[in-house]
């Protein structure tokens, strides 16, 4: 058997002063956000120079929760301006190009409430053969643009340039004893 001489031995720990399970918690979500984010100049990514900011943020904050002798009151500050820092940082993202569909929405909304009240014959006042199914695909188009969340400015005009177009021919279908009439009359 050995004998080891303990008596000069020793074993120091450091007691945490303060819980840091938040701040840890912040900055592993930080590092994370800042893992996953891109500068640049499109719409969704960041501005210059915001990473380098968040990431100084990042490296205060584990500074302070890698410090055992921190105070909780500068666990919690370090936490506050990290939180900071985050908030800044999702504030520098490029917005994108906001679409204005309202124009769409009523066109569609009108052409549709057409296409709900026209029927189909051979009768005066009513629609010729087949002309409610072309009118039809023609909401159905401008209505794939205007749920599309990706859809342009351009596109959007287009649509509308389009249903209206559509409508347009269809008010010429409509069966009437006057040759190029869209609507009809009580002399009819």
């Amino acid at each position: 058997a050995i004998e080891i001489d303990t008596s000069s031995a020793s074993y120091s720990f450091a007691v945490r002063l303060a819980d840091n399970g938040a701040l840890e918690t912040a900055i592993a979500n930080a590092r994370l956000l800042h893992s996953q984010a891109t500068e640049g100049t499109l719409p969704g990514q960041y501005a210059a120079g915001s990473k380098t900011i968040l990431e100084g943020a990042i490296l205060s904050a584990a500074e302070v929760s890698e410090d055992v002798l921190a105070t909780q009151a500068e666990v919690d500050a370090a936490l506050q301006a990290l939180n900071a820092a985050i908030t800044a940082f999702h504030q520098s993202v490029i917005p994108g190009v906001i679409v204005d569909k309202t124009v769409l929405a009523g066109k569609l909304a009108s052409a549709q409430n057409r296409y709900d009240k026209a029927e189909e014959g051979n009768k005066v006042g009513l629609y010729e053969s087949g002309s409610r199914q072309a009118l039809n695909d023609a909401i159905v188009a401008a209505n794939g643009v205007y749920t599309l969340g990706s859809a342009t400015q351009a596109q959007v005009n287009q649509a509308v340039t389009t249903l209206d177009e559509a409508v347009s021919v269809f008010a010429g279908k409509i069966v009437t004893l006057v040759p190029g009439a869209t609507s009809v009359s009580i002399r009819d």
